[in-house]
Formats: C-alpha cells, sequence, structure tokens
C-alpha cells in the first residue's frame, strides 16, 4: 500500500487570523472553510488546513511543512511582510536551498527551492 499526503495541519489560537498569515504570506488559496473551527487551503498537490483545538487530537504537538517556491528570497520576504519570521536559510549544493520560518502562531515551517536547471 502506497500512502500519500493529503494535507498537513496546524493547530491554531485563533483560525482566521492564522489561515489569513498562509493566505497572504504563500498565496494559497481557501478550498473550503467551517467558519472559526477549519480553514482548509490549496498547496498544490496536498492540502494545508488550520483548525483549532477542538478540531485536534489532544496529543498534537505540531508539525514541519515544506512549501516548494520558485523564488527563496521573495517567499521569505513575504512572510515576513505577514508577520511571520525566517530563522534561517540553508544551502543544499545543488539539491536546492531551504529557509525555516515561523508563522504568526510560533508553528514551524519551511520554504524549499530548487536549484534552477541553467544552473544545476
Amino acid at each position: 500500500m502506497t500512502s500519500t499526503l493529503k494535507f498537513s495541519f496546524v493547530v491554531a489560537k485563533n483560525v482566521e487570523q492564522l489561515s489569513g498569515f498562509y493566505i497572504s504570506a504563500l498565496g494559497l488559496p481557501v478550498k473550503f472553510r467551517d467558519g472559526d473551527k477549519w480553514c482548509q487551503l490549496n498547496a498544490g498537490r496536498a492540502d494545508v488546513a488550520v483548525g483549532n483545538a477542538a478540531e485536534a487530537h489532544p496529543l498534537v504537538q505540531g508539525t514541519v511543512v515544506v512549501y516548494q517556491v520558485d523564488d527563496l528570497a521573495a517567499a521569505s520576504q513575504r512572510v515576513v511582510a505577514a508577520g511571520g519570521s525566517l530563522l534561517a536559510t540553508r544551502d543544499m549544493g545543488s539539491h536546492g536551498r531551504v529557509a525555516t520560518c515561523l508563522d504568526i502562531e510560533g508553528n514551524h515551517f519551511q520554504l524549499f527551492a530548487s536549484v534552477p536547471k541553467d544552473e544545476a
């Protein structure tokens, strides 16, 4: 059996604010919203869901979600402009570069950019 990622789930103190952060910082369109309990965002092949604590198992501690971006510098700037933080950037040579970020509630996520084909 093969498993595929359906969506990543981030527990939010304020679903509206945190989903707004991801919409603004990463340009993710809303796929489905259930009031102040749940907001599912389209992130390409997999969705990202932002939900309140009532929607989560009590043992949820957090997850790092990695987003593919075309321009790491521009995406990092959008994160900061939306109120998030850029913690570190790492160059992985021919594999690409990754930026580790925090959203406005302190959840970690990463931005990944492949090396352009003409630079590989």
